[in-house]
Order: structure tokens, then sequence, then C-alpha cells
């Protein structure tokens, strides 16, 4: 099994970093403390991603804050081709446990999962 290659892509949001994996599939990597402050920076990223039509990938693996406006925009913004990355402890965890994250998109704790699962060809593509 080889592992997806990431690029990096020049974007200026702070907090955010952006990648694309080799596999297409963007990954937008939360740093720091999100909240209803960074709320439309973050749907704004999400947005700009999902326009490509291929995956995306919200990695919460570096946020140290993160409210349930962020839940919230994950869950509008979020579609057949959008997962989310939360580590097995931290910040991020409890928030995403405690604001059911898990229940309006999928959660992974590897940002290589979530990549071949929302890449081409994924399980979460829904058909037609």
């Amino acid at each position: 099994m080889s592992l997806p290659s990431f690029r990096v892509e020049v974007v200026m949001i702070p907090g955010i970093r952006t990648y694309r994996a080799g596999t297409g599939v963007w990954i937008l990597a939360l740093e720091g403390d999100h909240d209803v402050a960074t709320a439309a920076s973050v749907r704004a990223a999400v947005v700009k991603a999902t326009a490509a039509g291929t995956g995306v990938v919200v990695d919460l693996s570096a946020v140290t804050f993160m409210d349930s406006s962020i839940v919230r925009t994950l869950a509008e913004v979020g579609g057949d081709r959008l997962a989310v990355v939360v580590q097995r402890e931290g910040p991020a965890q409890r928030a995403a446990e405690v604001l059911g994250l898990g229940m309006v998109v999928p959660v992974y704790q590897s940002r290589i999962v979530a990549c071949r699962e929302c890449g081409p060809g994924s399980l979460l593509v829904k058909d037609a």
C-alpha cells in the first residue's frame, strides 16, 4: 500500500493549511483555536476546496480549541466527499464527541484513511 503524496498549496488563511494529496483530495488542516470568529474562514476554505469536485478532508488534529460553530459549519457545507480527521484524544476529540460531529460527517483518526475514503473510488461517494 502506498501512502498518498502531499504538496503544499499557498493559501493565506490564518489557522488553515491547505494541501492536495496525490489522489487529488484536498486537505484542510486547522490549527489553533477555531470558533465563531473563524467559522466564516473555515466555511470559505471548505467551499473553495469542494468546488474542485474532489474529496475534502478537514484535519482537526492540531486544533487546540473548537466550539459548536465549527461543527455546524462542517455539517452545513459537508457533502458526499467530505471527511474529518480527529485524533483519539485532545480538544477536537472532546468537542467532536460532545457535539456529535460523527453523526453529521464521517470522522476518522487517520488522514491517510480519510483521504482514501473520500478520494476516487471511495466508499463515501453515493451512487445517484
